[in-house]
């Protein structure tokens, strides 16, 4: 379980299934790098080339960026949710995608990649991550079932406790 800013919290099944979605972005496009970001800098996964990135840098950066650009786009009356922030570059395009009010996605790719597919990737996973994100309850396991048949053993068993008659006599 991870515990963030702004009493969010993620559960283990939730982050399995972001680092297998930034796994899958990487395969995808390809992507040399990605990360996802709590707005307030916390970086929460992230996949490709991270050796020689500070992550705790580049999560502030993102989370500036990111709400820089959403307060440029409210303030011109621009505003539209699951907006993208797209940095050109001769080598390297960054793209920074909302992830529903509280993430941001950070994908590097090629510049050689064709700008269209990466934007199309890029939201199409930043929408699933949100489903993901938003999620308040863990998703759903194996063990779950386990869980819940304790759970109504113990029930049962307190309730017969209290149930059964005492002879009094």
């Amino acid at each position: 379980m991870l515990k963030l800013r702004g009493s969010l919290v993620l559960y283990p099944q939730q982050l399995g299934e972001i680092n297998r979605l930034l796994s899958g972005l990487i395969e995808k496009l390809p992507a040399r790098l990605a990360l996802l970001a709590q707005v307030s800098g916390h970086v929460v996964a992230s996949a490709g080339e991270t050796q020689h990135i500070d992550p705790h840098v580049l999560g502030a950066l993102i989370a500036g960026d990111l709400v820089a650009s959403r307060e440029i786009a409210r303030v011109t009356g621009a505003y539209e949710e699951c907006q993208l922030v797209l940095r050109q570059g001769r080598q390297v395009h960054t793209l920074i995608a909302e992830v529903g009010d509280e993430f941001a996605l950070l994908v590097q790719v090629s510049s050689q990649t064709p700008l269209g597919w990466a934007r199309m990737v890029t939201l199409e996973v930043a929408q699933r991550m949100a489903q993901v994100v938003q999620s308040n309850t863990p998703i759903a396991s194996e063990d779950s079932d386990e869980f819940e048949k304790f759970g109504q053993l113990a029930s049962d068993s307190l309730d017969s406790i209290w149930t059964e008659g005492f002879d009094v006599c």
